[in-house]
Parts: structure tokens; C-alpha cells; sequence
């Protein structure tokens, strides 16, 4: 690294305050219709904003290539690009907002590193998005059902459920990636387990959806509650491992392989790191988003969870990455 680019990294995050501040404001939802593009005087009055700082706001948006700008002075227009319309339209059955708007809500939390750092304690609550704090449930139960849509085609084709019938969803979150999965397999019954105050808004985002009929939510905390006895046939574990040190993996790997029957699948999905623990770099800058939340947070390497996977009875033990996503895939057999 150079000097340019050291400068060009303490300035990087002057991108992503513009994209939370277009969010905060609800920004995309007056230049979301192609037809009709919109001007800054325009959207200053639908934000109720000042003219001069929506314009640069605006503009610099245009600039990191997240609007496009077109026409001459007194006639310049704003839209959004056509391949990010579905991720930043808030009509759009893809949108991206709900993960943006959680990823605006911890910007805060990472001007606290520092003190978490000297203090080796999580800048909120423990817990604050998963229960004590209702609004910050919805917006991580909502920005994970978002960014899991977009996710998705990158994901499910590696997890295959021929044969199987009754697939646990554990530490669910929305629930999103399995309720997607049964879509195209009718004889599979999800039941989807996480915390009470996380099952509640999972159950409000899928009350109508395709497969409400074959889906059964069950609230509980898998540290100190049994898991929902089955027995099941798989058992998927998607994004929540990073949660969880080595010692309390050990003891949900555990519970899981219990309510499996013999020749029951485990799939477990996560960001990992190689045995470095410097690459990737999204991943080992995610382990510090964790911790900003939740001291007890781990971002395992790869061949750390396959042991563990290993250490839990399951047989069969591989990985594979799921290429274009920044996950991998450890599977099992009990």
C-alpha cells in the first residue's frame, strides 16, 4: 500500500456515509420510477430538505455511480440505474433496503472501536438486535430477509434437499433462505427456530408468502432451550455460527445432530476465513462488525468448523465454496 491509496482507505468511508444518508432519507423512492426521473429541486421538496445539500448529496451519488445524472443545467434529472433498480426501488420485491438501512444502523457502532477495543465490550447491549431493542429486531429481521433475496441465487443451488421431507431451520433469522429452498420441493415441511421477539417478525414477512402452509415457527433460544425434537431429515444452519465461540458451536452442533435421524443432512452456511485468519477480507472485517454487538462473536476458519462438524458425530464432513457469494458450505451425515 502507498500513500495514495492510504489516504484513499481513511476517506473510504465518505461513500458509504452518502449511501446511508440517501437511505436514512428515503431518497431512492422519489427518483424510482424510469419514466419519470426527477430533479434536485423536486427532490428537495419531497425530502423536505435543503436544496443546496440535496443537490451535492445528489451528486456525489451520481459521482460513485449509485444515480445516474443526465440533461444540461436547469434541466438536469436523477434516476436510478437499471441494474440496481430492483436492489435500491423500495416496490421491488428484491430491494436491498432493509440490509442498507441495518448496515446504517451500525455505522455508529464502528466510530466506537476504539473504546470497544481498549474495553473488550460490545458498543450496545448485548443482544440489543435479537430482543431488548424492537426496532433494531425489525430492521436486522427485515435487512437480513432483503440482503438473503439477493443471496440467494448463489446459495441454494449448492444445498440440495432431494429425499428429504423435514428440514429444521436453526437460529433462522428470517427464515428466508429456507422458505425459498421448499418452494420447489412440495413434500419438504420447514419449521423455523429463533428467538421469540426474531420468530415474531420472521412469522409477519412470511404470513402470506407461498409456503405459510408448510411452514411451523417455534420460538426459543438454542443456548438454553431444547431444540424442536423432529426428528428431522435436515437441519440447516445458515448464517448464524459467527455468533458463537468455539465451546457454544460445540454444544448447538450437538443439539442439532440430536434431532437428527440416522442419515439425516446437516448444511451449515457462514463467512469463514482461511487459516490465517486475515483472508477474506470481508470476512475478517465482518468478525469486527460481530463484535461490536456481541463479545461472544467468531468468525471460524474453514477447517475450524469442519472439525468442530467432525467433533460433533457427523460423518462425511466436506466444504465447498459457494463462488459469487462470500459464504461456505460445511455439510454432514449422522
Amino acid at each position: 500500500m502507498d500513500i495514495s491509496e492510504l489516504l484513499d482507505l481513511a476517506s473510504a468511508y465518505w461513500k458509504s456515509a452518502t449511501l446511508t444518508a440517501a437511505v436514512e432519507l428515503d431518497l431512492f423512492r422519489h427518483v424510482r420510477d424510469p419514466a419519470a426521473p426527477a430533479s434536485a429541486a423536486e427532490i428537495a421538496t419531497a425530502l423536505e430538505a435543503s436544496p443546496k445539500y440535496t443537490t451535492a448529496l445528489l451528486d456525489a451519488l451520481a459521482g460513485i455511480g449509485i444515480l445516474t445524472k443526465s440533461g444540461k443545467a436547469e434541466n438536469e434529472i436523477y434516476s436510478i440505474p437499471d441494474s440496481l433498480r430492483p436492489y435500491l426501488d423500495p416496490e421491488s420485491p428484491d430491494s436491498m433496503l432493509g440490509a442498507l438501512r441495518f448496515n446504517a444502523a451500525m455505522v455508529p457502532l464502528w466510530g466506537k472501536l476504539a473504546d470497544c477495543t481498549r474495553a473488550g465490550t460490545p458498543a450496545i447491549p448485548p443482544n440489543a438486535q435479537l430482543g431488548s431493542d424492537p426496532q433494531r429486531v425489525a430492521w436486522f429481521v427485515h435487512g437480513m430477509h432483503s440482503r438473503a433475496r439477493a443471496l440467494a441465487p448463489g446459495i441454494l443451488p449448492h444445498i440440495d434437499l432431494a429425499g428429504r421431507t423435514r428440514l429444521l431451520d436453526v437460529a433462522a433469522g428470517p427464515g428466508t433462505f429456507s422458505a425459498m429452498m421448499i418452494e420447489q420441493q412440495p413434500d419438504v415441511h420447514l419449521t423455523v427456530f429463533d428467538l421469540p421477539a426474531v420468530s415474531a417478525v420472521s412469522q409477519q414477512i412470511h404470513g402470506e408468502g407461498p409456503v405459510a402452509d408448510r411452514m411451523t415457527f417455534v420460538q426459543g433460544d438454542y443456548h438454553s432451550d431444547p431444540l424442536p425434537s423432529g426428528p428431522f431429515d435436515a437441519v440447516l444452519y445458515c448464517g448464524a455460527v459467527h455468533q458463537e465461540d468455539e465451546t457454544h458451536t460445540r454444544e448447538v452442533l450437538s443439539k442439532i445432530h440430536s434431532v437428527l435421524e440416522p442419515g439425516g443432512r446437516l448444511f451449515l452456511v457462514d463467512l469463514m476465513l482461511e487459516a490465517d485468519r486475515t483472508t477474506p477480507v470481508f470476512s475478517a472485517l465482518f468478525e469486527i462488525n460481530m463484535m461490536l454487538t456481541n463479545s461472544m462473536s467468531h468468525v471460524h476458519t474453514v477447517e475450524g468448523a469442519m472439525a468442530l462438524v467432525d467433533g460433533a458425530g457427523f460423518g462425511g464432513v466436506a466444504a465447498k465454496d459457494m463462488t459469487g457469494t462470500p459464504y461456505t458450505l460445511v455439510t454432514g451425515v449422522k
